[in-house]
C-alpha cells in the first residue's frame, strides 16, 4: 500500500532513542537521582556506538534533561515544583496543538487514529509501560498532526522530559488503562467533529489527573494545589 506524503514519517532522534533505553536501564538496573549514568552499559542496550551514546547523552545535558553539574551524566532529581511546571508547560501547548488540529482537513486525522489504535491494543495488556508509551505517542502525533512545527518540537522535548519523570519515579499506569483510552477516544471523537472546545476541555482533565497521580509519588510532600491553579488558571 503506498503511503500518502502527508503521513508522519519516523521522526526519532538519537536522543529519543536514547531516552527510551534509558527509561529501560533506569528500570532494570535501579537508578536514582544523582546516580551516574553508564554509557557503555547504555551502548549494549541500544546496539549503537559508545561515541554516538556519548554525544546523545551529551545532547541530553545541554538539553537540561540530564544532570551534567557534577561530571559525567547523572539522573536528574526531581522536585513538586518540576513536575508541575513540566505538566503546566505541556498543557499550553497542547490546546494550541488541539486548537490547530481541529481546524485542520480530516485527513490529518488518519495518523493520529492509527495512534488511538495503538492506544486501545496496549490497554488489555494491563502493563501499564506499554499503555503509557502507546498514550505519548498519541500525543504526539496529535501535535505533529497539528501543522505548528515550533509547537510539536516543543512537546517533543517535554515528552521526553516527561519520560524521563516516569522512569525515575517508576510510575506504573495500568490501573489508568481505561481512563487513558477513555480520554484519547474523547478527544479525537471531538477534533473529528471540529470541536477544539470539548477536546481540550479533556486534554486539560487528562492533564490534570496525570500531574496529580506523578505529585503523588513524590512522597512527603502535599499537592500544591496553589501553585497548579496559578499555573494553569490563565489558560482556560
Amino acid at each position: 500500500m503506498e503511503i500518502s506524503s502527508w503521513l508522519p514519517k519516523e521522526t526519532r532522534s538519537i536522543t529519543e532513542h536514547l531516552a527510551i533505553a534509558l527509561r529501560e536501564e533506569i528500570i532494570d538496573s535501579g537508578y536514582e537521582p544523582g546516580d551516574r549514568i553508564n554509557p557503555r552499559l547504555l551502548s549494549r542496550r541500544m546496539q549503537v556506538p559508545r561515541a554516538s551514546v556519548d554525544a546523545a547523552l551529551r545532547r541530553m545535558v545541554d538539553d537540561k534533561l540530564l544532570d551534567g553539574s557534577r561530571g559525567g551524566a547523572r539522573i536528574p532529581l526531581i522536585t513538586t515544583v518540576d513536575v508541575l511546571d513540566l505538566y503546566a508547560a505541556r498543557m499550553a501547548i497542547g490546546e494550541v496543538v488541539l486548537r490547530s488540529l481541529a481546524l485542520r482537513p480530516q485527513r490529518y486525522l488518519v495518523p493520529v487514529q492509527l495512534a488511538l489504535r495503538q492506544v486501545e491494543a496496549s490497554a488489555p495488556t494491563r502493563s501499564g509501560i506499554d499503555v503509557e508509551d502507546a498514550d505519548l505517542h498519541f500525543q504526539q502525533e496529535l501535535a505533529r498532526a497539528s501543522g505548528l512545527r515550533e509547537s510539536a518540537r516543543a512537546f517533543e522535548a517535554l515528552t521526553l522530559r516527561l519520560r524521563l519523570f516516569i522512569s525515575i519515579l517508576q510510575l506504573d499506569y495500568s490501573p489508568a488503562s481505561d481512563r487513558i483510552v477513555s480520554d484519547d477516544r474523547a478527544m479525537f471523537r471531538a477534533l473529528s467533529r471540529v470541536d477544539a472546545k470539548t477536546a481540550i476541555e479533556v486534554w486539560r482533565g487528562k492533564v490534570d489527573n496525570a500531574v496529580r497521580h506523578m505529585a503523588g509519588l513524590l512522597g512527603r510532600r502535599r499537592f500544591d494545589q496553589e501553585l497548579w491553579t496559578q499555573l494553569t488558571r490563565s489558560l482556560g
